[in-house]
């Protein structure tokens, strides 16, 4: 069953594996299938984490302590695209991509409305035959691509080309997508506002990561057509 949970603010006043897909925003992409990767986008950088802990996220600039939307109220979907938003159905067929170094992957995407541009995006993935994380937790400042923004507030936005890549100390077959080709998995995926609680100055000296929604999608993983056409090759 598919899971959304939305949250609200209180204003005060009024009260972030391949080598080849661009992501939005991005200046100068490193793409590693490695288990621990520094990826520098330009505008932020990025520490992907496989302890299953939180990612350190770095260089969060531009932010304000009033929330731009004020008190609407946000919608987030999980999804998946390289190099755009595609949504996802409840149950369906999402592919394990193998990445040109050799590792393997989920896209997955965001579509946002009424959100704060700058974002933080927390994403993992759950096999749900067992419970556990066949994609660490992953944190990453990005910023959303809007089809409408007024003022800050993006009415309506997109981010895509996150990597869920898979842990592959979790593969104990021969192709390895035997693994788990076939099971369901679930796509976690959480989106904060990182509102700023110090200036120094005119700068944002210290900030501080306010929920603003999460979403959930079940999906039954299935091989790249480059390694098989369906599990029972």
């Amino acid at each position: 069953m598919r899971s959304r949970r939305l949250v609200f603010w209180l204003v005060p006043g009024l009260f972030a594996c391949t080598a080849s897909a661009d992501k939005p925003g991005d200046t100068d992409v490193a793409d590693t299938d490695d288990a621990n990767a520094v990826v520098d986008r330009g505008d932020t950088d990025v520490v992907a984490d496989t302890d299953d802990t939180d990612v350190v996220d770095t260089d969060v600039t531009d932010l304000g302590e009033v929330n731009p939307c004020g008190a609407a109220v946000p919608t987030i979907t999980v999804g998946t695209g390289a190099l755009e938003y595609t949504p996802v159905g409840e149950g369906s067929d999402l592919q394990l991509t193998k990445g040109v170094q050799g590792g393997w992957h989920f896209w997955m995407a965001v579509s946002a409305q009424n959100s704060p541009q700058y974002v933080v995006i927390e994403h993992s993935i759950t096999r749900l035959s067992d419970g556990s994380l066949l994609s660490p937790v992953v944190r990453e400042n990005d910023v959303l691509v809007p089809s409408s923004i007024s003022n800050g507030c993006v009415q309506d936005g997109v981010y895509y080309g996150m990597q869920g890549r898979v842990d592959t100390t979790t593969f104990v077959t021969d192709p390895p997508w035997a693994t788990f080709c076939g099971e369901s998995v679930q796509l976690n995926l959480r989106v904060y506002w990182p509102r700023c609680s110090r200036f120094d100055g005119a700068n944002c000296a210290e900030h501080e990561d306010v929920l603003i929604g999460e979403d959930t999608v079940t999906v039954v993983a299935k091989p790249d057509p480059s390694e098989a056409l369906d599990c029972a090759m």
